[in-house]
């Protein structure tokens, strides 16, 4: 029953976020769009429906093979090398949806790392690198992630201040709790973060029971 309501959830809060898309990027389905970590291709789908100048940038072979058959993108794949496979400007508009927060190392690695001041370093470091990136290869962007002070964590659906506690009691946490089954990899970030991370962007919010749920970075053309 609570992982229904998760994805009910979920569904509403990315139904939201669309329309705030495309009220920022009213000629958007005239323009050529990457999704970068954009899954099987069903999130940018319901955004720009029936858009065919859609690229999705994935490391998941099954979830390319799915966007290229059911939506018609094109796929590109990824790997965890710090520099995108475009080029400069390549793109119109990069669409990033609740991907910055899981850039934050290797994966085979960064779930072990206990140290909280260690995590928050290395993963400050390729977070940067990674917006770097995204404002090279597009034009413009539309960069959302989970906002950290949220009451509810969204990975998770734990109590919002278990962000907060020592990575080494998170990790501890993440092995019993029924809702989170993932590499424990993602790092939470506030508007001043993004904000460092995008400097030329507007910050806009997404909002949830009157408090900011998710923030936004973006760069209009």
């Amino acid at each position: 029953m609570l992982m229904k309501m998760k994805h009910a959830y979920s569904r509403r809060a990315r139904k939201r976020r669309a329309a705030i898309f495309r009220r920022l990027f009213p000629n958007a389905m005239n323009q050529s769009i990457l999704d970068l970590g954009g899954g099987d291709g069903t999130h940018i789908a319901s955004v720009v429906p029936g858009h065919r100048n859609v690229t999705i940038a994935e490391i998941d072979l099954k979830k390319l093979a799915h966007a290229e058959s059911k939506f018609g993108h094109k796929g590109r794949v990824l790997s965890e090398s710090p520099r995108l496979p475009f080029e400069d400007g390549e793109f119109d508009v990069v669409f990033c949806s609740s991907v910055i927060e899981h850039v934050t190392g290797p994966k085979d690695t960064v779930g072990n790392i206990r140290s909280t001041a260690a995590f928050e370093a290395q993963a400050a470091i390729h977070q940067q690198r990674f917006a770097e990136e995204v404002r090279r290869i597009g034009r413009g962007y539309f960069v959302q992630t989970p906002y950290k002070h949220f009451p509810i964590e969204s990975h998770t659906m734990a109590p919002g201040p278990v962000v907060l506690l020592p990575r080494s009691v998170q990790l501890e946490l993440w092995k019993w709790w029924p809702f989170y089954n993932h590499v424990p990899d993602f790092n939470l970030l506030t508007v001043r973060d993004m904000r460092q991370c995008f400097p030329d962007a507007e910050i806009h919010r997404e909002s949830a029971l009157g408090l900011t749920k998710s923030i936004m970075a973006v760069r209009r053309i």
